[in-house]
């Protein structure tokens, strides 16, 4: 099994909050690096099981949405609650707290 986690970029555009869908393809999300002068304070994420389908927030089991804690310029590793909600869909979009003062790509590492 290779350790080395595959990396997307989820762009967020200017004056938005929602990056594109990103494709797990089967693995799961187990990282955030973020960039230098991000404007949320933190991350959460929806899903779907289609790319265009309707995207939903998503929740841990216990009713909890799945949220990271961000700052600009510093990285940060899923794993318990967070990663298992991500886990068994396909498509996820990141969504930043607030709108992005310029146009921001958050690296997303998966296993």
């Amino acid at each position: 099994m290779d350790k080395h986690p595959v990396t997307q970029t989820a762009n967020i555009a200017s004056g938005g909050t929602t990056s594109q869908a990103l494709r797990l393809g089967g693995k799961m999300v187990v990282g955030l690096i973020m960039p230098a002068a991000f404007t949320g304070v933190a991350i959460t994420f929806t899903v779907c099981d289609t790319v265009g389908g309707s995207y939903v927030p998503c929740y841990d089991s216990d009713n909890n949405a799945v949220s990271v804690t961000v700052a600009a310029s510093r990285a940060y590793g899923l794993s318990g609650a967070e990663a298992d909600a991500l886990a068994p869909f396909p498509y996820v979009k990141l969504v930043s707290g607030s709108a992005e003062g310029a146009a921001r790509a958050v690296l997303v590492l998966m296993k």
